[in-house]
């Protein structure tokens, strides 16, 4: 900073000038802001002197003016970079949480459509209806079906008993309770249709396809006098409907669990899963995929004549048969491509076997929500 002092007409005593003190004139430039100043100075009452502190500052000035504009510049990119970061997360699909171990978080998420996740989660929990039809390149418009229901049988005396899924078929839930039922014995010679399926018949339905199903068991005996094991899980279809089927196939199949009844808590069970891509095609309601992994339950050993509490769960994607146009409005799915959904479900099938929990599949994910946590 410069000072330049210049007195002011008309000269007075240098002498009285001498007098005041120099520090207050300092003191008044260094702290003052302005470019000018005008100080009258007093000696005994009477003003002696008159200057004019003029401060001449282009260094500083130069110096703030600089940093104003950086500071302005940052503001600017700072707010260019949240507006674009905004952008970029509004353009972003919706995320879904997934917690399963063995599954990369990250990938699992980034690698998939929404519709494709959540057709591969609602395949593992068909109850948490997080996906009503198939996701599809091409806009068909359908309708979407729920079967449901709880029912209870009795297994035989020696504690035996068979029950599988057929979710493509009228003769959906089939149950083998015969007294020959041991672990050598036929698993299907005869099984009987215990609930007759409403939705699979051509007065309702003229092409449909099976969006998930589960199939799932409790042991109503007391605790105390729980006995034997329970064989549950999926395995082909094709496979068990052959009469050579027998208990020893079922314990053999990749996708089940061998679980002794005591332990078995609320129950046991399996999904259904699809195999080909026969099974995401529409088919008239006579005609089946090539094959499928069909749910199943085995009791072996158990509690004579114990209690069965069976859950079934089937989501249905049909057209309507003509009657029914008038009654049922259709509209069409999510986009996507459901072969995706299924290399997903194979990613999360294939973390659950290495844990030993296929045969509690309906248990294991039951917690889903409808933000599609999962916890295996």
């Amino acid at each position: 900073m410069k000072l330049n002092a210049r007195p002011f007409p008309p000269e007075l005593d240098a002498e009285a000038f001498e007098k005041t003190d120099k520090s207050i004139l300092f003191k008044i430039s260094r702290d003052s802001r302005d470019i000018s100043i005008r100080v009258g100075y007093m000696v005994d009452d009477l003003p002696v002197k008159s200057y004019q502190i003029i401060m001449n500052q282009p260094d500083k000035q130069k110096k703030r003016t600089n940093a104003n504009k950086k500071k302005a510049n940052k503001k600017n990119r700072s707010k260019n970079q949240v507006i674009e970061y905004v952008k970029k997360e509004q353009n972003k699909p919706k995320k879904l949480k997934v917690q399963v171990p063995g599954v990369d978080r990250s990938s699992f998420i980034n690698k998939w459509l929404t519709s494709e996740r959540n057709y591969a989660l609602g395949l593992l929990n068909p109850t948490a209806m997080l996906c009503n039809r198939i996701p599809s390149a091409i806009p068909i418009p359908t309708c979407a079906a729920t079967w449901a229901g709880r029912v209870s049988v009795a297994l035989n005396s020696t504690g035996f008993g068979f029950v599988m899924l057929n979710p493509f078929s009228s003769n959906t839930l089939q149950i083998n309770v015969n007294s020959a039922l041991t672990d050598t014995y036929s698993l299907i010679n005869n099984a009987t249709t215990i609930v007759p399926n409403s939705i699979v018949n051509s007065t309702s339905v003229t092409r449909l396809r099976v969006v998930s199903a589960m199939l799932k068991a409790v042991d109503l005996s007391p605790q105390l006098t729980k006995t034997g094991v329970i064989i549950a899980g999926m395995t082909s279809f094709a496979q068990l409907i052959v009469s050579s089927t027998v208990a020893d196939t079922l314990k053999d199949a990749y996708y089940s669990s061998v679980i002794p009844s005591q332990s078995a808590g609320t129950g046991v069970g399996g999904v259904y899963l699809p195999v080909d891509p026969t099974a995401l095609s529409f088919a008239q309601t006579t005609v089946h995929p090539s094959d499928f992994f069909a749910p199943f339950i085995y009791f072996s050993a158990c509690a004579a004549n114990a209690q069965i509490s069976i859950d079934y769960h089937i989501n249905y994607e049909y057209v309507p048969a003509p009657g029914q146009t008038d009654l049922l409005k259709t509209s069409l799915g999510d986009i996507g491509d459901p072969d995706n959904g299924i290399r997903m479900t194979s990613d999360l099938v294939r973390s659950v076997k290495a844990r030993g929990g296929l045969g509690k599949i309906p248990l294991g994910f039951s917690n889903y929500s409808k933000t599609g946590s999962i916890r295996a």
